[in-house]
């Protein structure tokens, strides 16, 4: 599965590709860089899990709703994805 074949993204740009999205059990990131941090956030603003130098996030005890990803990728700038968890 190729999934920069399905949305017609290089994924070599500097924005990671998230899915699935609306996602119910886990979130992978797909970038090419190395990811030191993943920081899951509410809708709110509070922090809800941290997820240290891995591509795939656990979010099957997350409740259903609005959360935004922070994604740390080394030497760059933060980068902020919207994702949707249903349950």
């Amino acid at each position: 599965f190729d999934p920069s074949a399905e949305i017609g993204v290089h994924l070599k740009n500097k924005n990671p590709y998230i899915y699935p999205n609306p996602a119910t059990q886990w979130v992978r990131i797909i970038s090419d860089y190395e990811i030191a941090c993943v920081e899951l956030f509410h809708s709110s603003g509070k922090l809800i899990a941290t997820f240290n130098n891995t591509h795939t996030v656990d979010i099957s005890n997350i409740s259903s709703g609005i959360y935004f990803i922070k994604i740390l990728i080394r030497d760059q700038e933060p980068i902020i994805k919207k994702v949707i968890i249903v349950k």
